[in-house]
């Protein structure tokens, strides 16, 4: 028994030193391990260290470039707004000679021009047509357009307008003689100097005088106004130019009637034709037509030309009544084609709302949309392949009633202050059908084709452009004079 329990006591003796062996190899194991972890723990710790150096660096490099970024785009911004008042072209006029040959003659050229406007275009054309001539060096000055067309120049030495008082003398001391080219000029509603740069008025007057005070020419043609001259210092500065100039010519009576009554002195103004007059095709196509545009072409498709003045208060006005004018002439025809023609597309302005109303009134005929003309010519076949044109703007129906055009004028004589001298004129002077309605007085149109035309009215067209002849030469006298 006893050799037994020996025996047992051995054994466990034995197993307990096995397990204890085993334990210690797991614990040395277990010991192993946890050292690997922590070097590999230390090691992360480290290079999470050197990363959070790394960034910190990194942030403070940023943040360094960050603001020299800053400085850099303040310094940007500081040199756009001083150059918001430096005018380049006409800082290296001296240097380049403005793109002229110094031994001829410099004439500027001013007027609304470079802005996309159509009508403005045309008087451009009409009077780059009477005075263009190989002894003059012509530069036209433009609207600050961003979107302007140079191509549109390509033969022309152009010049930005005045962006600030400097350059009225630099532009006045540079050039020979100053024209400006027709148009509605003068308006007296923001004329003030702290204006200055927006008011196209003030800025052409205000040139006008710096030629004037140098001993030079500003010659003004083809101008018109508003109906009431009440600003005082526009009266005043408008008298000096008037005096002053050797040629000085307005559109239409209503405008030289509003000059008188401000109590300027008239007696050397001229009372002109609006400068589309002056210009060769369209007299051509006027004089050699006259007789064969009374009825509308015997073809079964329609042709309507509309030319509008939209934005957000008139659109809705004018769908409502050219759905109601297209229902009545789609009702008699068996076919109607409507083509809207852009005429001022600033800013695609034109295109925007044509493409809407388009869309509400296709069911009333065929629409297409025809891009802003580039010329006279392509204007007038334009609106001689119209059986019936709607037009809001003035020289959109001053050409459709010259060319015999059945025309509806919406008119925007109580919306515009520039608008009524030059409508009342137009229909006044040359007795075109009085197929007239003002805009804020909409209403239900009866439509009806081949409206009369009277030959007291061809007789006065045909006599304007005939005036309009010997008036040019006139301006080529005036020119010539004031250049010798």
């Amino acid at each position: 028994m006893i050799g037994q329990t020996k025996r047992l006591l051995r054994r466990l003796s034995y197993d307990t030193e096995k397990s204890i062996e085993l334990i210690q190899d797991n614990l040395t194991h277990i010991n192993k391990s946890l050292d690997q972890l922590t070097a590999k723990l230390t090691s992360v710790q480290e290079e999470a260290e050197k990363a959070k150096l790394d960034t910190s660096d990194r942030l403070q490099l940023i943040t360094e470039a960050s603001r020299e970024h800053n400085m850099i785009i303040n310094k940007v911004s500081a040199i756009e707004s001083a150059l918001a008042y430096v005018s380049l072209d006409k800082l290296v006029l001296g240097a380049t000679g403005g793109g002229h040959n110094h031994t001829k003659p410099r004439i500027l050229l001013c007027g609304f021009y470079g802005a996309n406007n159509l009508g403005d275009e045309l008087m451009l054309e009409s009077i780059l047509e009477i005075i263009r001539e190989d002894k003059y060096a012509i530069t036209v000055m433009v609207s600050d357009n961003e979107y302007l067309d140079v191509s549109k120049y390509a033969d022309l030495q152009i010049i930005h307008a005045p962006k600030m008082v400097d350059d009225y003398y630099i532009l006045s001391d540079f050039y020979d003689l100053m024209i400006v080219g027709g148009g509605a000029m003068i308006d007296d509603d923001d004329y003030a100097a702290k204006k200055g740069l927006s008011s196209l008025t003030y800025s052409l007057i205000k040139l006008s005088r710096c030629f004037i005070n140098k001993h030079k020419q500003s010659l003004w043609v083809g101008v018109s106004s508003v109906s009431k001259l009440e600003n005082k210092e526009l009266v005043r500065d408008l008298k000096e130019v008037v005096n002053s100039s050797d040629y000085f010519s307005m559109r239409d009576r209503y405008s030289l009637l509003a000059l008188g009554k401000a109590g300027i002195d008239t007696k050397k103004v001229r009372l002109a034709h609006d400068l589309v007059f002056y210009n060769s095709y369209l007299a051509n196509m006027a004089l050699r037509k006259a007789g064969q545009l009374d009825c509308a072409p015997p073809l079964s498709i329609y042709k309507v030309g509309i030319i509008l003045v939209l934005n957000d208060n008139t659109y809705k006005r004018i769908e409502d009544f050219l759905a109601g004018l297209l229902s009545q002439i789609g009702s008699k025809r068996e076919s109607v084609e409507v083509r809207l023609i852009s005429f001022y597309d600033y800013l695609d302005n034109d295109h925007k709302y044509f493409q809407k109303l388009a869309a509400a009134l296709r069911e009333m005929g065929n629409f297409e949309i025809i891009d802003v003309p580039a010329s006279m010519e392509e204007l007038t076949k334009i609106l001689i392949g119209c059986d019936f044109v709607v037009s809001m703007r003035y020289h959109a129906t001053l050409i459709s009633n010259i060319l015999g055009r059945d025309t509806l004028c919406i008119d925007l004589s109580e919306e515009h202050r520039h608008y009524k001298n030059k409508m009342d004129n137009l229909y006044d002077s040359y007795k075109f059908a009085k197929n007239r309605i003002l805009l804020d007085q909409l209403q239900p149109y009866s439509y009806s084709s081949n409206l009369p035309k009277t030959n007291e009215s061809k007789q006065l067209v045909i006599e304007a452009f005939k005036q309009s002849t010997k008036e040019a030469s006139n301006l080529k006298r005036a020119i010539t004079n004031s250049l010798s």
